[in-house]
């Protein structure tokens, strides 16, 4: 599974190979989960509905490893709404 989700990574996401360090460095647990199932639906919705532009995700992902370890419904999709109706 590590070697799929770093190639995930570094091929859908154009992560560099120094980010995906950088990645894994500050949320070693990304290399535990499926791509599939996990990973890319939160990407998707961090490109399609909160409207990071895909160039600027590896950056994002860098500086902000943990993003891939919440919760697509519970944390991330929630405050994403709420946000939306504060006007954010």
């Amino acid at each position: 599974r590590m070697l799929q989700n770093v190639r995930y990574l570094q091929q859908d996401l154009n992560v560099s190979a120094e980010q995906v360090a950088n990645i894994v460095r500050g949320f070693p647990r990304v290399l535990t989960y499926k791509v599939d199932s996990n990973l890319r639906p939160k990407v998707r919705y961090v490109i399609e509905e909160i409207g990071v532009c895909s160039a600027d995700l590896p950056l994002l992902l860098v500086r902000f490893p943990t993003l891939l370890g919440y919760s697509l419904e519970r944390r991330i999709v929630r405050r994403h709404k709420h946000l939306l109706r504060c006007g954010v």
